[in-house]
């Protein structure tokens, strides 16, 4: 999922998941990769998530940026079995 945003965007998610990882994928930017605050590269920004064992279906992201509308997106979660391979 891309969602493009202009400036500096502050994002969030849900209590049933947590931000693991940031990033906008520019080479001479000396950000940290944790947080919850991250600028933009060519209006692009990565965030990584991962979802709590037991919590609900759906995780819901949020951005926000000063002096523009607050963006938000809804991933679905589903459920898989694990199986050891033996590997």
């Amino acid at each position: 999922m891309k969602l493009r945003l202009p400036a500096t965007q502050k994002t969030g998610c849900a209590d049933n998941a947590v931000i693991i990882g940031l990033g906008n994928r520019n080479p001479n930017s000396h950000e940290p990769e944790k947080g919850n605050k991250q600028s933009v590269f060519n209006g692009l920004a990565q965030v990584i998530i991962q979802s709590k064992e037991g919590g609900s279906r759906e995780i819901v992201i949020t951005a926000t940026s000063p002096n523009l509308k607050a963006a938000a997106a809804t991933i679905s979660l589903e459920s898989v079995l694990v199986q050891n391979t033996g590997y």
